[in-house]
């Protein structure tokens, strides 16, 4: 008989300790028998280690004293889970719930020949007969991930299919691919980081496969405090308007480099504004602008707005504390 593969499985936890709570009393009703949890710790201030310990024991933690993003942060955890004999890697947000057969259902698909990375159709938690996420496309003429499915009812079958990219939202990946293709790059810190780590594994060979199963309820944008909302908040749209240019750089080569960088004027700017505009938003396209800009000239990390604040908050912090 076959071994039962080990899934680790990652969450990085980032503000709001009840969702992460949640989440994982969601996972202890997952009743696959090789299941690892890794809990993540960003810095968050709110993050109650004895809590953990107290409701869920067999969760690993490892704190961070620094928030290092959703790219840093999770490397940290694969690391880990490679390091203790992960065959896969799920990584999972914070702010989601699972249903019990999760992980017995991307399995299969995860074993099929090439697949690298598998994951399932997700829909919002408060209207969880609607879809968020049900498969990726990647447009080379626009240079710009598309969400197809984002916003329908759950009212035809969805079939299991090839797809451009998996949403890092859940995104089961094999070792054999990251051993391959390596981690999530930390130049992105946040958004877009999933996206372009699909291509990257594409390059490399690896096929994206979606499970057509709605396996996974998201609040959606609940750590920025806008749940369900896909708000465009002034962090978001930093990273929103600069990390399109950074995949363009690593993935477009020839004319595709070249319609991707006018779309990303002609179309992508222009879509974000309208959407600005119709949710009451416009203040957040200055960060979005200035987010294109750093794109241009290929800057990668934190942005740098939010690094000085949080380091205005940590030295707050330690002179109360002192």
């Amino acid at each position: 008989m076959q071994p039962t593969p080990r899934v680790a499985v990652i969450i990085v936890h980032w503000r709001n300790m009840d969702d992460t709570i949640e989440c994982l009393g969601s996972l202890a009703r997952v009743p696959y028998p090789a299941m690892d949890i890794v809990l993540v710790s960003t810095g968050s201030p709110d993050f109650d280690r004895e809590q953990i310990a107290t409701l869920f024991p067999a969760v690993t933690v490892i704190p961070l004293a620094e928030n290092l993003g959703f790219a840093g942060a999770n490397n940290v955890g694969i690391r880990h889970a490679l390091a203790h004999g992960a065959d896969f890697v799920l990584l999972l947000n914070p702010d989601t719930i699972v249903a019990p057969q999760l992980i017995s259902a991307l399995l299969p698909a995860a074993q099929l020949p090439g697949v690298g990375i598998v994951g399932p159709v997700i829909t919002y938690y408060d209207r969880p007969d609607t879809v968020w996420f049900a498969g990726g496309r990647h447009s080379k003429l626009l240079g710009y991930s598309l969400h197809p499915g984002m916003g329908k009812p759950l009212t035809t079958p969805i079939t299991d299919r090839d797809v451009d990219f998996i949403n890092g939202c859940t995104m089961l990946i094999s070792r054999a691919a990251l051993d391959h293709v390596g981690g999530i790059s930390e130049a992105f810190f946040m958004y877009f980081e999933d996206f372009e780590f699909c291509l990257r594994a594409a390059q490399a060979g690896y096929r994206c496969r979606l499970v057509g199963e709605p396996l996974v309820q998201h609040k959606v944008s609940s750590s920025a405090g806008q749940r369900g909302s896909n708000a465009m908040t002034p962090g978001k749209a930093y990273y929103f308007g600069r990390n399109p240019f950074l995949v363009l750089r690593r993935t477009a080569r020839g004319l595709w480099a070249l319609t991707g960088l006018v779309s990303q004027f002609l179309v992508v700017l222009p879509f974000h504004t309208l959407l600005a505009a119709r949710a009451g938003q416009l203040a957040a396209m200055l960060p979005y602008l200035a987010g294109m800009r750093a794109g241009m000239r290929g800057e990668t990390g934190v942005w740098p707005t939010l690094a000085n604040t949080n380091r205005d908050r940590q030295t707050q912090h330690g002179a109360q504390s002192s």
